[in-house]
């Protein structure tokens, strides 16, 4: 089963990471403690859209960062 990470967590993965887990392992622990969301189209897109928005923002605070280094 395909699960979004919420949280980091040790030897499983970071948050919002996609990774691959056994129903059970997300049934019994992950879901429960809210460490991750299942992987459906809908919030695949939402985890793309954040990615796209923070590697945006990261460009725009190098940019920053060089035109001022250059002054």
């Amino acid at each position: 089963m395909k699960v979004i990470m919420q949280q980091d967590v040790v030897k499983v993965g970071r948050e919002g990471d996609v990774i691959t887990v056994a129903d059970g392992f997300f049934r019994n622990y992950l879901f429960p403690r809210s460490l991750a969301v299942a992987a459906t189209a809908s919030s695949l897109r939402v985890i793309e859209r954040r990615r796209a928005v923070e590697e945006k923002k990261a460009d725009e605070l190098k940019s920053q960062a060089e035109k001022d280094a250059e002054t």
